[in-house]
């Protein structure tokens, strides 16, 4: 056995193989787990249902201090156009003026809350339809229609009885809050003279 150049050079040829084989053995087991995996969710979350819309009316009370008891109305088309209603006067049938063009990410976060809640199979919570109109003192409502990927669910609920639907009401209110603020009377402003 000679430890000439040539005993060396095999060596290194080997290694260089060896290193190259178990390269190209990694390779392909890598690509085959990455073909195996599913990458529906991200799909879905770049391109929300072309006609998820959303229509969330709140029968509260008109000087609650919290916006997510205040009477209110919601509205968000296909279009990414959010409509909003505050106050008294506010009903179900009234179609509010547009308040703002939300962002791709905001309606893709709204997508996201509906899909990742459950929402489109939300039920009606036991006892609100007996609820008394307007609401007692205590209570408040959300009526809440959604539209997506040809299927509407609509259902009413309470803010106890539906954590999901309560935030996204809280969602809604972040998304017109910097055009539509809570009202004066309940912001706690103080004045400077």
């Amino acid at each position: 056995m000679s430890k000439g150049p040539d005993n060396l050079e095999q060596r290194y040829r080997r290694k260089q193989l060896h290193t190259r084989f178990t390269w190209w053995v990694g390779t392909i087991t890598g690509l085959a787990g990455c073909a195996a995996m599913t990458v529906d969710q991200p799909a879905n979350r770049l391109h929300p249902p072309s006609d998820f819309a959303l229509v969330l009316h709140i029968q509260g009370h008109d000087l609650a201090a919290d916006p997510a008891h205040y009477t209110s109305q919601y509205i968000i088309e296909p279009n990414r156009k959010l409509r909003t209603a505050l106050g008294q006067g506010t009903t179900a049938k009234y179609f509010p003026d547009l308040t703002r063009q939300l962002s791709p990410i905001e309606f893709d976060v709204l997508s996201e809350l509906v899909l990742q809640n459950h929402l489109m199979a939300e039920p009606t919570s036991p006892g609100v339809e007996e609820q008394a109109v307007p609401p007692q003192a205590a209570s408040t409502i959300y009526t809440v229609s959604i539209t997506s990927n040809g299927r509407t669910n609509r259902y009413a609920t309470t803010p106890h009885e539906s954590p999901a639907t309560f935030s996204l009401v809280k969602t809604l209110i972040r998304y017109r809050t910097p055009i539509l603020p809570v009202p004066m009377q309940n912001a706690n402003l103080r004045v400077v003279p």
